[in-house]
């Protein structure tokens, strides 16, 4: 084996053992969002940060259960309204569908409960519980 691929070999090996340390780290120290389900399980809420803000976002789990509207994010006593139709999600890098609010939100606080309220296509008043969920552990999760 060259002095070249000896370099190269111990480059990649350097580099393995990073993604795994990275990992761990990272699932430690991140924050942990809150999800919740809409009772009939049409609907699951998120409420994550996207690096500036955190952000509740509704998304629907079937097909044609249409817009939601007044969406409405809950914190303590802390009512964020947000009427008429909910804000479609048109990031041209985010494939997901989802309607949301911009709460322009802290990262969530334990002594809080936080819900998400909103009327469905058929006029029903949905309110979901949201509850505390940390990312799955993966050591070799590169993106």
């Amino acid at each position: 084996m060259t002095s070249k691929s000896r370099k190269i070999l111990g480059t990649i090996i350097i580099f393995l053992m990073l993604i795994p340390i990275m990992n761990t780290v990272r699932y430690f120290t991140s924050s942990p969002i809150l999800v919740g389900y809409s009772e009939n399980k049409d609907w699951r809420v998120e409420y994550v940060s996207t690096g500036r803000y955190w952000e509740a976002q509704l998304f629907p789990l079937k097909e044609h259960v249409g817009q939601p509207e007044n969406l409405v994010f809950i914190e303590g006593n802390k009512r964020n309204e947000y009427p008429g139709k909910g804000s479609k999600n048109e990031e041209p890098h985010d494939k997901r569908q989802y309607y949301y609010g911009h709460t322009l939100g802290d990262s969530p606080k334990k002594n809080l409960s936080y819900k998400f309220e909103f009327i469905s296509i058929d006029g029903q008043k949905q309110i979901i519980n949201l509850k505390e969920q940390k990312e799955e552990f993966s050591l070799w999760k590169v993106f």
